[in-house]
């Protein structure tokens, strides 16, 4: 049996067992076959839990970055309004109206920051969130990658 036959490799694709990459050159390839295997003599390092961005002058070739979540600060979030709420006798709450203003709540919603409401009747916003991370992995499909070192 010859030695391609047994990496599994055609000698007729590559009957001099030349590897076509220069070393610092990156294979992307659903194959599990170590290129070292495929190509003896050559050396290897994968490429792992990453995603390929194209170089530019503000991100040279070989340059990281990134993360795999994010938690946003105040500053990131979306301009935004929070339901204007007040205690009310059964001990929920109930959302303030002002029927001068338009809004999405029946009565309309309040805004600005008001404190007291007829007479001690305490007002809040309702809060959101908790502060937990938030995946930014876009969709993509699983490659090997390997960057030829020698």
């Amino acid at each position: 049996m010859q030695f391609a036959q047994v990496l599994g490799m055609s000698a007729a694709r590559n009957p001099l067992n030349v590897c076509p990459y220069w070393v610092e050159d990156v294979l992307v390839t659903m194959s599990k076959i170590p290129p070292q295997q495929r190509w003896p003599g050559t050396t290897w390092v994968q490429i792992t839990d990453c995603m390929i961005r194209a170089a530019d002058e503000s991100h040279p070739a070989g340059s990281t970055g990134g993360a795999w979540e994010v938690v946003q600060t105040v500053e990131q979030l979306a301009e935004h309004k929070h339901i204007e709420q007040k205690a009310v006798a059964n001990g929920g709450y109930a959302t303030v109206v002002n029927p001068k203003e338009s809004g999405p709540y029946t009565g309309d919603q309040m805004t600005g920051q008001i404190s007291w409401l007829e007479g001690r009747e305490a007002i809040c916003t309702t809060t959101t969130g908790s502060g937990q991370p938030m995946p930014i992995v876009n969709k993509y499909t699983a490659f090997y990658i390997w960057q030829r070192t020698g």
